[in-house]
């Protein structure tokens, strides 16, 4: 863990809730399934995990302060309860997944050399909540309900001679009924002109998956048309898990 916050100068003197703590209060998840960057799932006794990530400011001050409008959204979600978003609603939900993906980028083990969000991308994101350049993000629903993060790096390769153009990361997120994907591209200096548009496999996604990033709708209503099952399979949320890998290597995106 490291000896300085990830979202500010100071020293990390703070311990923060993988997950929040009023998603604990509003229902016990009991143990966590943990799904490492290389496919390994540890069992987590307890839910109410923390780590040693931030300073006591950023904790209580403006990551307090993100969780505000996001509670009865998440709330109602993660019980299966119907709700419309206008754009400011999915701009806070936004900043939530967003927040998430950066804490699971640093809690992600798994043999990784380095971490995939870059400090300026932390410090722009805590200064006033700039979501990071190529960042999608999508929500769904569960037919059950349950508590798991998983996150996936990848290169990302030219279609037709394999060069590397750069590095994606995906963070799939499920709390009770609501679920949320979020990828962010880093395309290398030399290929920002071509300007590509990363594409996962073949799937439902238009059906179960209502993008609220970058918004393009002023009003959604969740839940989608269609919904996850739970475990594998082509209606199963474990697709979704794996929904950019492809090409011959696993742990490789054809762009």
């Amino acid at each position: 863990m490291p000896n300085i916050c990830i979202f500010c100068p100071n020293t990390v003197n703070s311990r923060e809730h993988v997950w929040p703590m009023w998603i604990h209060e509003r229902k016990d998840f009991g143990p966590l399934n943990f799904t490492r960057g290389d496919g390994v799932v540890t069992v987590i006794p307890d839910p109410k995990v923390t780590a040693r990530l931030v300073c006591d400011i950023c904790n209580n001050v403006w990551m307090s302060k993100l969780e505000e409008p996001n509670i009865p959204i998440i709330s109602c979600m993660m019980q299966d309860i119907s709700i419309t978003l206008d754009r400011e609603q999915q701009g806070h939900l936004a900043t939530w997944c967003m927040k998430m993906a950066f804490i699971n980028d640093w809690t992600r083990t798994g043999g990784r050399e380095k971490k995939f969000y870059t400090r300026d991308e932390t410090l722009a994101f805590a200064k006033d909540l700039t979501i990071p350049a190529g960042t999608r993000i999508w929500i769904g629903h569960l037919t059950t309900s349950h508590l798991s993060r998983d996150g996936h790096d990848f290169e990302l390769l030219r279609a037709g001679d394999g060069v590397v153009v750069g590095t994606s990361s995906v963070t799939t997120l499920v709390v009770g009924h609501f679920v949320a994907q979020i990828t962010t591209d880093h395309i290398l200096p030399e290929f920002k002109d071509l300007n590509p548009r990363i594409e996962p496999k073949p799937g439902p996604w238009e059906t179960k998956l209502l993008q609220i990033w970058p918004i393009e709708k002023d009003r959604i209503t969740w839940p989608p048309k269609a919904s996850f099952m739970n475990g594998g399979g082509p209606e199963g949320v474990g697709h979704l898990f794996h929904r950019w890998r492809r090409g011959p290597k696993a742990a490789r995106q054809i762009v």
